[in-house]
């Protein structure tokens, strides 16, 4: 074989060597533009998720509520006041007192419609996300888990929900004291780093 057919072959090898080398190139280089360019369905696909529960509190209070009202005397009340010598009056001051069992859960962790494309950078198969602060998600109190346990006089339909409200109210200060948001975020990590390991990055950095 001639040394300028050699010189030929050599270069075509060469030339094809290289042609490979580029095109490994440009598709490594497609494959870290189209996850760049992924970004925005990762958002879509944690909206779609909204609320990530990371953390349930359970509690039980005590809500209780008294008032005095003046009725009217009944004939009853009248006779008895006669028989006993007592004076005689038209109303009389009747007391009520209520007392309610509310038995409730708070439900605690990240609401994930609140993240944006600012939020999220995306590496190749490692994901970096800022996500928003830990909050109460509901405080969840059904009718089965109020308990009224006891009840003295007469209390309306309406001043029964506010004291339900009220124990509401105290069973979610019960968990601002105890701190559920910051157990929330604690736990919250471990589910998240999960969530997006789904998604398929086998890295997630979260801030």
């Amino acid at each position: 074989m001639g040394i300028w057919m050699k010189v030929l072959i050599g270069t075509a090898i060469v030339a094809a060597v290289s042609g490979v080398v580029a095109l490994g190139v440009k598709l490594i280089k497609e494959a870290n533009e189209f996850k760049i360019l992924d970004t925005p369905n990762v958002v879509e696909k944690i909206r779609k998720i909204s609320e990530l529960n990371t953390y349930t509190y359970i509690d039980q209070v005590v809500v209780k509520d008294e008032k005095v009202t003046m009725e009217k005397n009944n004939e009853v009340s009248k006779r008895a006041a006669k028989l006993f010598g007592s004076e005689v009056v038209d109303t009389v001051a009747v007391n009520h007192e209520i007392v309610l069992l509310v038995s409730g859960r708070v439900r605690a962790g990240y609401d994930l419609s609140k993240m944006k494309e600012q939020h999220i950078s995306i590496s190749n198969d490692t994901i970096r996300l800022q996500l928003p602060p830990a909050e109460f998600l509901d405080v969840i109190s059904n009718p089965s888990d109020i308990i009224i346990y006891h009840t003295e006089g007469n209390w309306s339909h309406e001043e029964t929900q506010n004291l339900e409200v009220e124990g509401r109210k105290r069973i979610e200060q019960n968990a601002i004291d105890r701190d559920i948001l910051g157990r929330a975020e604690k736990a919250g990590k471990e589910k998240v780093e999960g969530l997006f390991k789904s998604f398929g990055f086998n890295v997630v950095e979260i801030q």
